[in-house]
């Protein structure tokens, strides 16, 4: 097998972490006994398990460097796959694709709303400028000092224009960003947000 006993040893004690969050109730599962995620692994094709044991390693190294938020984001959602780990993202609960720019912006601003409750204004502010995606397009977003997001150009007159599907995808990032690392502190957030916003 590609991965070594402390790779999986690694790779039970993130999947513990994300116990949290809205995974499927199935992470519990392979937590519960190393011999369960031992098989999982054992199932996968021999490619697959050196491709997992690539990630895991690069995983480790990105833990090291917070500030590679995305590139760990994009990282683990590779890992889930590979463990057929469905990740139910908030954000696909949230806000339904394809959706205007206006709705995005209700969004963000109501996710912000929220955070603030309990994280103040100076720490909402600097996770959303923290977390954003390198994009020249949302390079039009701006993020303001209380922590609420605008849209820089010409707004009146694409407000309610739909975006193109990789628009799309750095707000969705951008949003999920922002959601995982308020959860590190509230590791609730996730789902205090759907009730807020009226998501079953």
């Amino acid at each position: 097998m590609s991965l070594t006993s402390t790779q999986i040893y690694y790779l039970r004690r993130w999947l513990q972490q994300q116990t949290n969050s809205l995974l499927i109730e199935e992470i519990n599962l392979l937590i519960t006994h190393d011999l369960l995620l031992l098989n999982r692994v054992k199932a996968l094709p021999p490619a697959q398990q050196q491709q997992l044991a690539t990630l895991v390693n690069i995983h480790q190294d990105l833990q090291k460097n917070r500030q590679a938020i995305t590139s760990l984001q994009n990282l683990e959602l590779q890992i889930l796959a590979l463990l057929q780990i469905e990740d139910h993202s908030p954000t696909q609960e949230l806000i339904a694709a394809p959706a205007d720019l206006q709705t995005w912006l209700e969004t963000l601003n109501c996710t912000t709303q929220l955070a603030h409750h309990y994280l103040g204004q100076v720490i909402v502010r600097n996770y959303w400028r923290g977390t954003k995606p390198v994009s020249a397009w949302l390079m039009n977003f701006e993020v303001e000092e209380a922590g609420y997001i605008t849209y820089k150009q010409n707004y009146s007159s694409t407000r309610n224009s739909s975006l193109h599907p990789e628009q799309e995808t750095h707000l969705k990032q951008w949003l999920a960003n922002f959601i995982n690392q308020c959860q590190r502190v509230l590791p609730k957030f996730p789902q205090m947000l759907m009730d807020a916003m009226g998501t079953d």
